[in-house]
């Protein structure tokens, strides 16, 4: 939806823990991590997160639409 602002939240669907394997957790389960809005072009870039599994939702649709408030889920994995 180009030229549109829509909002979204991610937030945590697992502990997210630190990529140093102390055991600490950066994250809790259900935790916003980051709320990003598009641009003119439609696009929206995250702050750097950590490895592991996340949840995005809409939460502001452009005015004289309806967010449709669908879960989506991701998992950011290390690539070989």
């Amino acid at each position: 939806m180009a030229g549109k602002e829509l909002k979204y939240e991610i937030f945590a669907r697992a502990d997210i823990k630190d990529p140093s394997n102390d055991g600490k957790v950066l994250y809790k389960k259900g935790t916003v991590v980051d709320t990003i809005t598009t641009n003119a072009e439609g696009k929206a870039t995250s702050k750097a997160l950590p490895l592991g599994e996340y949840s995005v939702r809409e939460i502001k649709a452009p005015e004289g639409y309806e967010s449709d408030g669908e879960l989506r889920q991701i998992q950011i994995e290390m690539n070989d």
